[in-house]
């Protein structure tokens, strides 16, 4: 079941933050707020305690419509939360950057599924962009237990997807491509794939390792990795994946980090 409410160890954690309702049939955007607490959950609330009567807005109506759905994969909203820890003043500001984007006052073609190109996520990125369930789970979930025998290399993604095809498409971000020393990083035992402080993803290089990376026809220098699809990773998986990472500087911007056993 989704999160309906955050702890109050989270509540005490998170303070002001800018969230967005999130449409899971097409993960389209459709409310951007602010708020504390537990102020992001409070919109499905409120439309199932009137049970579909009495609603106030398109808002309310848009929920109610997501909730009316047969299909358990498209009747709950997505809440993410953007970014935490505000003050008041910040949070104000997002959210009405934010509201501009989405409605297209900056003129901008939101249709595209490619994303971005930055590959740094930019400051207080580790404050976001987030699920509500994660978010909660990189608070209060279980911090990770290294096997003490291995060196473990960790790369933060910026968007994490959804859906039936996640798991493969996590694993497209995290290869490709990124500036480290590939004589270093080839020393890795398991390669981590990490957002917001979770592991979401757990690899071991191929053979080759690190490879140079090329882009119409030129060496950069970054490199990426193929992942050994022979090797079990099924323990580790299991033992890692959705596990919390605390050591990570904070506002630091490289997301390619030496995480364990350095």
């Amino acid at each position: 079941m989704p999160l309906t409410k955050f702890s109050p160890k989270t509540v005490e954690a998170i303070g002001y933050y800018v969230y967005i309702l999130v449409d899971p049939k097409n993960n389209a955007p459709f409310y951007v707020g602010k708020g504390t607490g537990n102020r992001v959950f409070s919109h499905v609330a409120s439309v199932k305690k009137k049970n579909g009567a009495n609603l106030n807005d398109a808002k309310e109506l848009y929920i109610n419509s997501i909730i009316q759905r047969k299909n358990p994969a498209h009747n709950q909203v997505i809440h993410y939360i953007v970014r935490y820890g505000l003050t008041h003043e910040h949070a104000l500001l997002i959210e009405s950057v934010l509201i501009d984007i989405f409605n297209h006052k900056l003129n901008i073609n939101l249709n595209s599924s490619n994303g971005l190109t930055n590959i740094y996520g930019g400051f207080y990125s580790d404050n976001g962009c987030i699920t509500a369930d994660d978010l909660e789970k990189s608070i209060t979930g279980k911090k990770v237990q290294f096997d003490k025998t291995k060196k473990y290399l960790a790369i933060n993604i910026n968007y994490l997807p959804t859906g039936p095809n996640a798991e493969l498409e996590i694993y497209k971000k995290v290869r490709w491509c990124w500036v480290l020393n590939p004589n270093r990083a080839n020393q890795a035992d398991y390669i981590l794939a990490t957002h917001a402080g979770i592991i979401v993803g757990v690899y071991k290089l191929d053979k080759n390792g690190w490879q140079k990376a090329t882009t119409n026809q030129s060496i950069s220098d970054r490199y990426f990795f193929d992942q050994d699809t022979i090797v079990d990773l099924s323990k580790e998986r299991n033992a890692l994946i959705g596990c919390r990472l605390s050591n990570k500087p904070r506002g630091a911007q490289n997301p390619v980090w030496y995480v364990y056993g350095w």
